[in-house]
């Protein structure tokens, strides 16, 4: 088992942003008018030292130069790599963001990776619905992402890994069906295909960590699910810190924070509060 047993080993900072980028493939002119200097400028300006840049968003789209296909086809400059290398000049730490749960690109390019729920149809993540599918974590699909991941600490001075829609639901497809059936679950049992689901997410977890510290030593590690509580103790090991995704008016509700911070408090990692302002 990889355990990160330094889970401190490069510190969270006390004013991080969390920069959503996911940018349909039809939109046009992606990064066109991006200054570097302006941009790290500006988040020093406002004493922000820590700020989340995509690498891969729910879209697919990848936001720099890749050997993959899914390069954003509008995307007119090498936008990470200018990120990362302005706010590195001046102190700013930059976590780069990969949608895992999520990718548009690969779930039209390799239908038979989408999880399917128990009567056959594509799972639908809660609570995106229409046009969106949520990729299973026991199929090949996993192989791209670990490869993509390796490809970013390649390319990057990566500070940490933001890893988003970090969950496996109670998946039929075929991967899903023969694993349970080769490790002896009953896959028409719901608590046996939740038990399976919750073993195909922490497989996954020490799989990536692993190949994560192989390329890096020191480089953060968070995986997201939208909360922090008691069933995520089974993944703290492959992790160094902890964000606390929070928005008041879209679920979570105004009591989330406060009482998932006083539960994170005690877990001995250090945390920081994703709360999200529209």
């Amino acid at each position: 088992m990889t355990v990160l047993r330094d889970r401190n080993m490069n510190g969270l900072r006390y004013r991080q942003i969390h920069l959503d980028f996911h940018t349909s493939e039809l939109i046009k002119g992606v990064g066109r008018d991006f200054d570097g200097e302006e941009f790290a400028r500006t988040l020093r300006a406002a004493a922000v030292d820590s700020v989340t840049c995509f690498s891969k968003c729910h879209h697919g789209m990848i936001y720099h130069d890749t050997r993959f296909p899914a390069r954003h086809p509008y995307l007119e400059r090498n936008l990470l790599q200018e990120q990362i290398t302005s706010c590195h000049k001046y102190g700013i730490r930059v976590p780069v963001y990969v949608s895992v749960g999520l990718d548009v690109f690969m779930d039209r390019l390799h239908p038979e990776w989408v999880e399917l729920d128990k009567t056959g149809r594509p799972a639908a993540p809660e609570p995106l619905q229409a046009g969106w599918k949520k990729l299973c974590f026991n199929t090949p699909y996993i192989d791209y992402v670990v490869e993509q991941t390796e490809e970013v600490l390649d390319l990057f001075e990566v500070d940490a890994l933001f890893f988003d829609i970090i969950y496996q639901g109670e998946c039929l497809c075929g991967h899903c069906l023969n694993g349970m059936i080769q490790e002896g679950y009953d896959p028409e049992s719901e608590i046996d295909r939740r038990r399976y689901a919750d073993r195909v997410v922490i497989v996954f977890k020490e799989r990536l960590a692993a190949a994560i510290r192989r390329k890096s030593s020191n480089c953060g590690i968070f995986y997201n699910s939208g909360h922090v509580g008691p069933d995520m103790k089974p993944s703290l090991p492959f992790m160094t810190h902890l964000e606390l995704e929070s928005l008041p008016s879209g679920g979570w509700g105004y009591e989330h924070f406060p009482l998932t911070a006083r539960y994170a408090r005690n877990l001995g990692y250090e945390f920081l509060g994703m709360l999200w302002y529209r």
